[in-house]
Order: structure tokens, then C-alpha cells, then sequence
């Protein structure tokens, strides 16, 4: 069996959190803070014991960079009752998100806001692991603004639709996505005749 390497430490780094990342990160490279956001390691996690260090890791695993206050209520909450909200989204409320959305009024016609709307969900929802799994299945079945930029919201119809079905059924994701406008335009599907 091969010998694990510890991480290496980030001493000297100040902490970051979920918001702090997306927002610092810009749109040019999201995805590569996305991919740091579970990396982060909470500095005092060794010297508070493995309840914290574990809440951590499993909402860093779940989400994006989870914040102390966020850490704080997994560890209170204990490993059952954190996994279930992170497993059923539906039992969340995120009236805060939807709230702040609604005052940013994100025109989602166009690229730039239709990006900032989805960072925005992000960083602040209070689903991070419905986020996080709506960012996974558009990255595996790919569709861009590059081919389908005279109607970007087909892009924002498509994110709605894995958000929908990111925690379901495999069959469903793929039957759905295959009907999907963005991802027909994408695989030039519109020009079929088949």
C-alpha cells in the first residue's frame, strides 16, 4: 500500500470562504478557483478536534469553500443531519439566494449577467452541494455561449434543467439533455434531418 503525502500547508494564507473565492476569481478563472475551493484546508481545524476538521472536509467535498459560521452549524448539527441537508436541497430554504438575486435583476439574455446570476448561486446558496453538482454535469455534458451566443437563454434554461435533475436520476439527466436546445445547437443537432 503507498504511503500518503500530507497536503501541503497554506501557513501565512489568510482564510478564504466560498464568496470570497468567486468573487476574487472573475469570470476568466472560474474555473480554476472552483477547483481550489475544496482544497482550502481551515487552519485551526488540527487544534479544534476531528468534528470540526470533518465538517470541514465533507462541506469543502459538498460545496465551495464553506464559511466558519457554515463549519460551525455542520458540527453542531452532526454528521447526519448535515448530510441530509446536503443530500435532500428540497428541504432547504434559500430565500436569501432568490432574494438577492431578485435585487441584482441579472438579465439572463445576456452572457455576462447570465455568468454573474450563476456565480451568485454559487457563492451564496445555501444548496452548495446542488450548486456544486449543477457545475459537474455541465462540465461532463458540455454546451457554450460560443455556439449558441444570438440566444444565450437556452443556456440559462439548460443550467435550470441540471439544476433540476443534478441530484437524480442518471436516465433522466441524459433523456432530458438530449431534448435540450443549447445542447441540440451545441452537437448542431438543429441542422439534423434525422
Amino acid at each position: 500500500m503507498a504511503e500518503q503525502v500530507p497536503s501541503p500547508a497554506i501557513a501565512g494564507r489568510p482564510r478564504v470562504n466560498r464568496r470570497d473565492l468567486l468573487g476574487a476569481a472573475g469570470l476568466a478563472g472560474l474555473g480554476g478557483a472552483l477547483g481550489l475551493g475544496y482544497l482550502l484546508r481551515d487552519r485551526g481545524a488540527a487544534a479544534l478536534g476531528g468534528d470540526r476538521a470533518r465538517a470541514a472536509h465533507l462541506l469543502r467535498r459538498a460545496g465551495f469553500a464553506p464559511t466558519a459560521a457554515e463549519i460551525d452549524t455542520a458540527v453542531r448539527d452532526g454528521l447526519a443531519a448535515t448530510t441530509d441537508r446536503l443530500l435532500h436541497p428540497e428541504r432547504v430554504p434559500d430565500a436569501r439566494l432568490e432574494a438577492r438575486l431578485a435585487a441584482a435583476a441579472y438579465d439572463t439574455a445576456k452572457p455576462q449577467p447570465l455568468r454573474m446570476w450563476w456565480i451568485t448561486r454559487m457563492a451564496y446558496s445555501e444548496r452548495p452541494l446542488l450548486e456544486k453538482a449543477t457545475l459537474f454535469w455541465h462540465g461532463l455534458l458540455t454546451s457554450s455561449f460560443r455556439k449558441v451566443a444570438k440566444s444565450p437563454e437556452v443556456i440559462r434554461t439548460q443550467n435550470d434543467f441540471l439544476r433540476a435533475h443534478a441530484l437524480g436520476k442518471l436516465r433522466d439527466i441524459l433523456v432530458g439533455i438530449s431534448k435540450d436546445a443549447a445542447m441540440l445547437h451545441w452537437l448542431d443537432g438543429t441542422g439534423s434531418g434525422k
